[in-house]
């Protein structure tokens, strides 16, 4: 199931709960599956925000939030230039960046 919850597209934390709530209780087994598992993370993330917009003006706290956009610039950037490398047989590929710029492989 594991694999097969990979082929599909969006977060794993999601799909695995939905499958196994509807394998045990149907379609409403798989409602509340997803609600167990998406309602707290939505209710920390806005606690979170609220602690970070409270104490925004705390030194550490800016630098913090000042170091998280570089850190997922670079991180969409290896995402990108990962599957450059690893879809350039695709005929896209060719369309997105000439075959002489990327290595072997």
């Amino acid at each position: 199931m594991l694999a097969i919850g990979n082929t599909l597209p969006g977060p794993i934390a999601t799909k695995m709960p939905g499958y196994i709530g509807y394998r045990v209780g149907g379609v409403t087994g798989c409602i509340a599956a997803v609600i167990a598992i998406i309602v707290p993370m939505i209710v920390a993330m806005i606690v979170m925000l609220g602690i970070f917009s409270r104490y925004r003006d705390v030194a550490w706290i800016r630098g913090m939030g000042q170091a998280v956009v570089p850190v997922v610039m670079v991180m969409m950037a290896q995402l990108t230039w990962d599957f450059l490398i690893n879809h350039r047989q695709h005929w896209a590929g060719w369309l997105v960046l000439p075959w002489p710029l990327l290595p072997p492989g």
